[in-house]
């Protein structure tokens, strides 16, 4: 483990508001399930304590896995006996990919953070995330041919039609605000060989990409 200066957190989170409800979409990866109990209960705990300054109070009202709901309201109970999302492989041919960032994108190179990158840096960013948490959390080695995979980045195009959008957040650790920040809106790849690393796109998706991910930046859709 010394070899890796920071191991990812076993998921991501993403919060929506609909219908005057607050949704959080979680993904755990591999083991990461195993902290379901514990994550609920910490939300549990929240909601009567209260959050935020002025400790506003919240119950929860139902907990879904893949669309299907997973908890009891009347006893607090969860259902842990259900299935998990796998990853399926994606076999279309593709020469652009249009991907569309809902949350901050921060990459960070040399302690810098990078307004503009190369299709390169994006996809080794985005391979030594899914090889960590394959690696430390799903008992699996992906098995990436990285020469190839990035010699083959080398030859994609990439238009950015981002803009930076400030944003900070409170550190109770660090006790200060900090910067997490980044770019939003869309990014285009064009290349004749997009096909053969798509599913590395579409798997983007569901574990996000940079800095910050654990609270929720990085999240993007793939236009289709």
């Amino acid at each position: 483990m010394t070899k890796y200066k920071k191991i990812p957190g076993p998921f991501t989170f993403f919060i929506e508001e609909k219908n005057k409800l607050n949704y959080i979409n979680m993904v755990l990866f591999g083991s990461g399930k195993e902290f379901l109990p514990y994550i609920y209960n910490v939300f549990f705990k929240m909601g009567q304590k209260g959050i935020g300054k002025f400790r506003i109070k919240f119950k929860i009202v139902d907990i879904l896995e893949n669309n299907k709901s997973i908890f009891n309201s009347k006893n607090n109970e969860l259902n842990l006996n259900t299935s998990s999302t796998y990853f399926t492989n994606n076999k279309k041919s593709y020469s652009n990919i249009t991907i569309n960032f809902i949350t901050p994108l921060r990459i960070i190179s040399n302690n810098k953070f990078l307004n503009t990158f190369t299709a390169k840096k994006f996809i080794s960013t985005l391979l030594r995330r899914i090889y960590l948490l394959s690696i430390f959390y799903c008992n699996f080695d992906p098995e990436f041919n990285f020469t190839d995979i990035l010699k083959l980045a080398e030859s994609i195009n990439i238009k950015q039609k981002t803009y930076f959008q400030k944003e900070n957040r409170f550190s109770y650790s660090q006790k200060k605000k900090i910067n997490i920040g980044g770019l939003l809106g869309k990014i285009i790849f064009e290349g004749e060989n997009l096909s053969k690393i798509y599913n590395i796109f579409n798997l983007g998706e569901l574990i996000h990409i940079g800095k910050s991910t654990s609270i929720g930046n990085g999240k993007y859709t793939i236009i289709k």
